[in-house]
């Protein structure tokens, strides 16, 4: 990330996902403290997300949209 931290999940035993104010989400892989995948979906602050299971989040931004994962 670019900016500050706004959120973050636990997806499962292997994964956590990252919003930031700098508009991405990130997967990360827990063993390795890596980024699996940024996604830059949102054209403004990520400012939740929420785990639908272990495979599956959802994010919130200002723009005003959500997005499932």
């Amino acid at each position: 990330h670019f900016d500050s931290v706004t959120s973050i999940i636990i997806l499962n035993e292997e994964v956590f996902v990252t919003g930031s104010l700098d508009f991405s989400v990130v997967i990360w892989d827990i063993n390795l403290l890596k980024a699996i995948s940024i996604f830059n979906c949102h054209r403004y602050k990520v400012t939740c997300l929420l785990k639908l299971n272990d495979d599956l989040f959802i994010s919130g931004s200002y723009d005003t949209t959500i997005k499932l994962y």
